[in-house]
């Protein structure tokens, strides 16, 4: 029910049964009676007073790193991120935060060893004949030991081997993502903060 102030006022002084007011001004007795409790006739706001707390840039970049170095799913990232770098940070807000860096799929962050098909590394081809990898080479189950995806080169086709680990990581920008991403991690094993504004500070040096 809207009420006005006056009708608010008028619930708080009289000496009226809360079920009588109720009936009078179409509303529920536990309104009233919550009416009658309060020191004031206005409208209390409905906005919440703690904001879910949003992650600074330095500390999205933090969680970028721990994402792409513990490859650990959000709600482990969320424990992690929650109890060192900002405590208040909501799940939906760290999701967010790793979509936006294009780490939000946990698929596409592990390892990528493209090779091209010969006998050092699969059981693909037989003499001159094609036929599916069979996962039991060595080199494949050392690949699945350590969680390494281990894609194969189109058979004479050795111009697209090496494009993802060679170019991406020769290039000067993947170069420089490389480099400050072990930095923060190097800054990450070797400090111990007593507080998020100390770990920003930190960073941003």
């Amino acid at each position: 029910m809207a009420t006005t102030p006056k009708m608010r006022a008028a619930t708080q002084t009289s000496a009226e049964q809360a079920l009588v007011l109720a009936a009078r001004f179409g509303a529920v007795e536990q309104t009233v009676c919550k009416r009658r409790d309060r020191d004031t006739v206005h409208e209390r706001s409905h906005t919440p007073h703690r904001l879910q707390t949003t992650l600074t840039p330095a500390q999205e970049a933090v969680a970028v790193v721990l994402r792409t170095t513990l490859l650990v799913p959000l709600d482990d990232l969320l424990a992690v991120v929650g109890g060192f770098v900002n405590p208040e940070v909501p799940r939906f807000g760290l999701d967010r935060c790793l979509r936006r860096h294009g780490v939000g799929n946990l698929r596409d962050l592990h390892p990528q060893v493209p090779t091209d098909n010969g006998k050092k590394f699969t059981d693909r081809l037989f003499g001159l004949r094609k036929r599916a990898a069979t996962g039991k080479h060595e080199f494949d189950q050392l690949c699945a030991d350590l969680g390494i995806d281990h894609p194969l080169a189109p058979p004479q086709h050795s111009q697209t081997n090496g494009i993802p680990l060679g170019d991406a990581l020769a290039s000067p920008a993947g170069q420089r993502v490389k480099r400050c991403n072990g930095r923060i991690e190097q800054v990450l094993q070797s400090h111990h903060f007593r507080s998020g504004e100390e770990l920003e500070t930190t960073l941003h040096r």
